[in-house]
């Protein structure tokens, strides 16, 4: 989740849209875009982070699924409002080069539809009360929650559980890259729903997965019958796997490696030929073209 609050940037949405528009048509139940709030931050005494989504349900930690009333998120965007934080600057304090220690000391993170923005509090220099107030209030909004949830014990076994039903299916997470030509590479993610793809060419296109092409990724991936841990196996391009679910994480790295792999990783590179080509037909129908 912090590397999403780190990495998250505004996004364009409808024409005309701005977030402040987007929160009040979404509490008055104008839109039904999907929600998605990240928040890091010191909380009675320990650094925690959680995040929820407008289906009703959170994640503490990265490593434990909750579920919550459906008013709270409202309440969380009350927050959000009378604070201010639609108008904040991106960033509050920070040195003026980076250093080697840890320099995020609070973030929260706001998108709704392809709307998204993020302002993080860092630990040197200026310090926003307002901002504080906000993290803080946000904790103390799902305090009850975050004392709660389920967890998993394996990759394979949160797999099983999302198909299930069992597990929400935001619970997921995934990073597919693949050598296109010499030196150019596309990237497609996953996390909470909502998907990033680059096809390698400078262009990238957003959005959101409903929960049936969730589960068909979550089918792709149980196919590959990966119990968790990593596997470096043979293949004719550069390709890499990272996938989770809770915490529970998974990683496959294929190329043409100089010494042979495992028998292991051989019989798995057979599993991954009918994977890629499933992901690869996948994000051809199911994604817009970049533009």
């Amino acid at each position: 989740m912090l590397v999403s609050l780190l990495l998250s940037m505004v996004v364009a949405g409808a024409p005309g849209s701005s977030l402040a528009e987007l929160m009040a048509s979404w509490k008055s139940g104008r839109t039904q875009e999907p929600v998605r709030l990240e928040v890091y931050g010191l909380y009675r005494g320990s650094f925690q982070s959680f995040e929820v989504y407008s289906s009703g349900v959170g994640i503490a930690g990265g490593q434990k699924q909750f579920v919550y009333e459906a008013r709270k998120l409202a309440k969380a965007l009350e927050v959000l409002e009378k604070h201010g934080f639609a108008s904040m600057p991106e960033q509050f304090g920070g040195k003026p080069r980076p250093t080697n220690k840890p320099e995020l000391y609070s973030a929260v993170a706001l998108r709704i539809g392809n709307v998204e923005k993020t302002v993080v509090q860092m630990r040197d220099g200026e310090r926003s009360p307002q901002f504080a107030r906000i993290v803080e209030k946000l904790f103390e909004l799902f305090r009850k929650e975050l004392a709660s949830g389920k967890s998993v014990g394996s990759f394979a076994e949160g797999l099983q559980q999302i198909l299930q039903g069992q597990l929400a299916v935001e619970t997921l997470r995934l990073e597919f890259s693949r050598e296109e030509k010499p030196g150019q590479f596309s990237t497609f993610t996953v996390a909470g729903g909502f998907f990033t793809f680059a096809p390698g060419n400078g262009t990238v296109v957003r959005g959101w997965l409903s929960r049936d092409k969730l589960l068909e990724l979550a089918k792709a991936l149980a196919g590959l019958g990966a119990q968790g841990g990593q596997v470096r196996f043979s293949w004719s391009r550069a390709v890499s796997l990272e996938a989770a679910v809770l915490g529970k994480s998974f990683a496959a790295q294929g190329r043409a490696w100089a010494s042979p792999t495992a028998e292991q990783a051989a019989s798995f590179a057979k599993s991954w030929e009918s994977f890629e080509e499933t992901l690869r037909a996948f994000i051809k129908e199911n994604l817009p073209r970049a533009s």
